[in-house]
């Protein structure tokens, strides 16, 4: 009997230890990315078009250090669009570097919607409004068939939009003022002792009288006359709407949501 009861607690205890790591991986996604940068299970592009594109989409994300990817499926299944791009990112593996950075830009034929999932670094490079614009450059060539131009085009602005941000934060603004700072308090203080210098037969006077020509001042009458008083108005600060529905918030850069999974993703989505 007791060697039945430690028989149990050991098969419990194996089952946990290979349960635990299983949940782990459905929280977080695999550690390495599973598929190519470009899925095309709509079957949009030919052989020689998707190579292209394939090409492309690597060129920039091993410049960039940042997953661009591009996913086309017949259906959603009736999964929400937004929903669809953020569990295929995690589940996929998708992402570069410790916090997994990527972008990844979704396309459902079916219910003629796209919509792109960032995360990591990709969240403060692609604001929304950043988004919605590469949006509306794609998508023309989306609606009208030209997809390989539709995803080169989308990479491009991709690429372009990181190279602003890195250039933007290779030297950031404080650096030059912290500088420009420093240098002109050094000088600030050197020209003040040195016009400190320069008044040395100046003494400070105890009575204002002492600084009037004698006679040259005559006051008849005092009063207060009030003239005008100034009022500063300030709007209230709007609230950012989150593109997400579900546990939406904000960064620095775009307004993020809580994947499936618990990770939080940037985005955006249209129709085409």
């Amino acid at each position: 009997m007791r060697k039945n009861r430690i028989l149990s607690v050991m098969i419990a205890v194996l089952l946990l230890c290979l349960i635990a790591p299983m949940q782990l991986m459905a929280e977080t996604g695999p550690e390495e990315r599973q598929l190519p940068r470009l899925v095309d299970n709509a079957g949009l592009l030919n052989g020689f078009e998707a190579e292209q594109v394939l090409e492309y989409l690597d060129q920039v994300s091993e410049k960039q250090k940042m997953d661009v990817a591009v996913v086309t499926v017949p259906s959603l299944g009736g999964k929400d669009v937004q929903a669809y791009a953020d569990d295929f990112y995690d589940d996929n593996g998708y992402g570069m570097g410790e916090d997994d950075d990527g972008i990844l830009l979704l396309i459902s034929m079916s219910e003629r919607e796209w919509a792109m999932t960032t995360y990591g670094k990709a969240i403060d490079v692609f604001s929304d409004r950043k988004l919605e614009t590469i949006g509306d450059s794609f998508s023309p060539d989306l609606s009208a068939g030209r997809y390989q131009s539709s995803f080169i085009e989308y990479a491009r602005l991709v690429e372009k939009e990181i190279e602003r941000y890195d250039a933007a934060h290779r030297f950031p603004f404080f650096k030059y003022f912290g500088g420009a700072l420093v240098i002109g308090l050094v000088l600030g203080l050197v020209t003040v002792s040195y016009m400190k210098r320069q008044l040395k037969t100046v003494r400070p006077q105890r009575a204002a009288a002492n600084y009037v020509t004698p006679g040259s001042l005559h006051v008849t009458g005092s009063g207060e006359l009030f003239l005008y008083r100034t009022v500063n108005r300030r709007e209230r600060p709007k609230e950012n709407s989150s593109s997400g529905s579900r546990g939406s918030g904000s960064r620095s850069g775009g307004s993020t949501h809580t994947s499936s999974s618990g990770r939080s993703h940037g985005g955006a989505r249209g129709r085409f």
